[in-house]
């Protein structure tokens, strides 16, 4: 079969537009799939930050607390409050954090989750020690007499 030129060069220039139009069709798709991706990393690096630092400022107020003696009776009870909603918020960051699991065994915000993860774990241990010193030391015979030994220092 025999087409005449003007009907190849027609061929030629329609394929090849198609093929130019395909190719830069998808680098474009392409390269705003990948900048929408990495925007969509540093979105979750920002909200990692923004929530460990919430949970250091949580942290540092829990550990102030530490500080008072001699409470009384309202007191302890806020006190039990708060150590009963930290645990609760204990219990909601760690979810958090294992839906995180997958990126974090990519390495996707490695640091952040990192961060994150010690600032939940120091969270927990720093609430039991103010359940400790409020509601268990208190009640310690041995803490008492240890207590009253450095006092007399």
């Amino acid at each position: 079969m025999k087409m005449d030129y003007a009907t190849v060069k027609t061929e030629i220039n329609r394929t090849s537009r198609e093929i130019r139009h395909i190719s830069y069709t998808e680098r474009k798709t392409f390269n705003d799939q990948v900048n929408d991706l990495l925007d969509k990393i540093n979105a979750l690096k920002i909200f990692l930050r923004d929530k460990t630092n919430i949970i250091l400022s949580i942290n540092s107020d829990l550990e102030h607390l530490t500080w008072y003696s001699n409470l009384d009776d309202e007191c302890l009870e806020l006190i039990s409050g708060i150590i009963a909603m930290v645990k609760d918020l204990h219990s909601i960051l760690i979810r958090y954090y294992v839906k995180f699991d997958d990126l974090r065994k990519k390495g996707i915000a490695k640091d952040e989750l990192k961060s994150f993860k010690a600032a939940i774990d120091d969270l927990k241990e720093i609430n039991n020690d103010v359940e400790s010193v409020f509601f268990e030391l208190p009640f310690d015979k041995e803490f008492q007499d240890i207590n009253h030994k450095l006092a007399l220092l």
